[in-house]
C-alpha cells in the first residue's frame, strides 16, 4: 500500500513503514532479505534514484507492459541478452549465471547459434558476438570494480580475469570482495570508507604493481571521486 500511486520510498523508509505494521523487529540484514525477497517475487523493483539513495517502486506500475515469451521465446532471449553483453562465454558459463541446467543453456545457445561467432580454445567451445576490433592502447587503464561485479560473477570460469591462487583472496564461500583491474585483470582488492567530506580506499595488491600501473589506478580514483562528489585519499598496499 505504501507503494502505490507512484510512491517510491528508499529502504529506510520501508522499513519504518514494516515497523509501523508490527511486521516485528526490523534490523539491516531482515530488512535487506524482506526486500531481495519482494523483489523475487516480483512485487517490487528499483524506482528513481533520490539523491544518492536508492528506491523501490511497484513492478506492476512502474513496468506495467511486459511482453508475452514462451518457454522457448523466453530462453532464446535470455541467451541472446547474456551473449551480447557477456560474451565470450561458455555454455557452463550461461548456465551458472542463469541457474538454468547446463542442458537447457546448451539449447539455448543453439537456438541463437546463427547470431553469435564461435571459437574454441583449450577444448572449451566459447560464443560471442560480431563486433569491431579492440583498439590497443600504450597505456595502462584501470577500473574499481563494485562487490558482485557481473566482470566477474556472470561467469562460472573466471581464471581469464584472475589468477587460480589468488581467487580465494576474492571469493570467501559465496561472499565476492571488490576488485580493482588493470587491463582486464584483478591485480587486488579494496576497500573504501566513505564519510561525510571525504572517502578513503585501501588497496591491497596481489603482487607489487609497476609505477604505470599505480598511475592507472589513481587515474581511476580520480574518476570514481568526480562520481561521488567527494576528495578521495588511496592508500595502495600489496
Amino acid at each position: 500500500k505504501a507503494l502505490r500511486d507512484g510512491q517510491q520510498l528508499t529502504r529506510e523508509e520501508l522499513a519504518f513503514v514494516l515497523a509501523k505494521a508490527k511486521i516485528g523487529a526490523i534490523d539491516n540484514l531482515r530488512r535487506a532479505h524482506l526486500m531481495m525477497r519482494a523483489e523475487l517475487d516480483a512485487v517490487v523493483v528499483s524506482g528513481a534514484r533520490r539523491g544518492k539513495q536508492f528506491t523501490y517502486a511497484l513492478l506492476d506500475e512502474r513496468a506495467p507492459s511486459g511482453l508475452k515469451f514462451t518457454h522457448e521465446e523466453a530462453l532464446a532471449e535470455l541467451t541472446r541478452r547474456y551473449l551480447r553483453s557477456r560474451g565470450p562465454a561458455t555454455a557452463a558459463d550461461f548456465a551458472w549465471w542463469s541457474g538454468l541446467t547446463l542442458t537447457e543453456a546448451r539449447r539455448g545457445f543453439a537456438t541463437v547459434q546463427s547470431e553469435f561467432e564461435q571459437a574454441v580454445l583449450e577444448g572449451e567451445i566459447y560464443w560471442f558476438p560480431s563486433s569491431p576490433p579492440i583498439k590497443s592502447t600504450a597505456k595502462p587503464t584501470a577500473h574499481w570494480l563494485a562487490t558482485y561485479d557481473e566482470y566477474l560473477i556472470g561467469y562460472k570460469d573466471r581464471s581469464a580475469a584472475v589468477q587460480p591462487e589468488d581467487a580465494q583472496q576474492i571469493i570467501g564461500g559465496e561472499v565476492f570482495t571488490s576488485t580493482c583491474l588493470v587491463n582486464g585483470k584483478v591485480v587486488g582488492v579494496w576497500k573504501r570508507t566513505l564519510l561525510k567530506n571525504e572517502a578513503f580506499i585501501e588497496m591491497t595488491g596481489f603482487t607489487s604493481l609497476r609505477a604505470a600501473d599505480s598511475k592507472a589506478l589513481v587515474k581511476a580514483t580520480e574518476g570514481y571521486s568526480r562520481f561521488l562528489g567527494l576528495p578521495i585519499k588511496l592508500q595502495q598496499n600489496t
